[in-house]
């Protein structure tokens, strides 16, 4: 039971905890969570006896702590509306099964349950490996379309849970079937005419800091199985082209792209900071996009010469270690999203890193599996 504007003590430790529960800093102290109640809703199947809401960080005085994930989005969103605008932020999800068409009913309801909590699915589909199915959510502003995606991933949880089965987005599953992504569409509209060029620097902008990105966007050891040519994933090489499945962000208008590179291990506000501060890199330095890659063409295929006259000259990291080292040296987006916030994020994801690889592989896929 919650009061009108009560805060609830946390301890601050629980901000420095990996993913296994192991701390990677000695810190004391509480923390306070501000409940949001606008993003209140009752969880699917507790007969209205549950609600959920979004929570913020914030110190005593309800001010934000650097590291809350989604005060840090919302800070962001604001630089960027300063300049330009947002009219669609989609999310896909996806859920693996053991086989589509016996679970059709399973997944009727959930799209049933989805509506209930307010969000109506725009589309449903089976995707390319065993059980693996797409709901592609309403669009929203950035912040918004966060709290959507974490009321949708709770509501398929729990309805999948009542057929006795185990949603998830762990990346690859299936070994050498299509991996999972969560990828995210994103247009920018100009505020005013003058501003129309914004969308092609802020894109720009995040082809640029890709490979540090990708720390947020893809923040497991097991998330880079999904840096590979040839499985419609996000491809190898740092780029972008009109309506290609085979690099990391496939342009669909002038305005709009389909950012492939984010997965379901993924904290969403973090993610999507990245991406926010990224593109505002892009957009104060004007930075250009450059032609992009052909419908149908893989980068990965092409010789050096062709992904020079494409401007596909960076490599994506095919490591989380590389990503990591990418982002310690990318001091402007260190800045842009708080200095404590990624250092406390790197020393983390190195402790979850090391705790991963030194579980065996059918330790590593049932852990992805019960987390995520």
């Amino acid at each position: 039971m919650l009061q009108h504007d009560q805060l609830l003590s946390a301890p601050l430790a629980a901000l420095y905890w990996t993913a296994q529960g192991r701390s990677v800093k000695d810190v004391f102290g509480p923390f306070y969570l501000k409940p949001d109640l606008d993003t209140a809703y009752i969880e699917t199947g507790s007969d209205g006896t549950r609600a959920i809401l979004a929570t913020d960080f914030v110190d005593k005085v309800q001010d934000p702590l650097p590291l809350c994930p989604s005060s840090n989005l919302r800070r962001l969103c604001h630089v960027i509306s300063d300049i330009a605008g947002f009219s669609a932020l989609d999310h896909s999800w996806g859920s693996m099964s053991a086989d589509d068409r016996e679970y059709l009913k399973m997944i009727e309801c959930i799209v049933r349950e989805l509506s209930a909590v307010g969000l109506f699915v725009d589309n449903v589909h089976a995707e390319c490996a065993p059980g693996q199915w797409e709901f592609v959510l309403p669009p929203a502003d950035p912040v918004q379309a966060v709290d959507d995606l974490a009321k949708a991933r709770h509501t398929i949880t729990c309805v999948a849970e009542s057929f006795g089965l185990r949603a998830t987005l762990s990346p690859r599953p299936h070994t050498g079937k299509s991996p999972t992504g969560s990828h995210v569409d994103m247009s920018l509209n100009p505020v005013t005419q003058a501003t129309q060029p914004l969308s092609d620097a802020f894109f720009a902008g995040v082809i640029a800091h890709l490979p540090s990105i990708l720390v947020f966007c893809m923040p497991q050891v097991a998330s880079y199985e999904r840096v590979a040519a040839g499985c419609r994933a996000c491809g190898v090489y740092a780029t972008w082209g009109w309506y290609n499945k085979e690099i990391p962000l496939r342009r669909m208008r002038d305005n709009r792209f389909e950012i492939r590179v984010m997965d379901g291990l993924a904290n969403p506000y973090l993610a999507l900071s990245s991406i926010l501060a990224a593109g505002n890199l892009g957009i104060q330095t004007k930075a250009s996009l450059g032609t992009g890659v052909a419908n149908g063409m893989d980068p990965a295929k092409l010789s050096a010469d062709e992904r020079d006259a494409t401007g596909a000259h960076k490599v994506l990291p095919a490591s989380l270690e590389e990503s990591l080292a990418a982002l310690e040296c990318d001091q402007e987006l260190i800045d842009l999203l708080g200095e404590q916030l990624v250092r406390v994020y790197l020393m983390i994801k190195r402790r979850e890193a090391d705790d991963f690889k030194a579980m065996d592989p059918s330790e590593q896929k049932r852990w992805l599996i019960s987390e995520f």
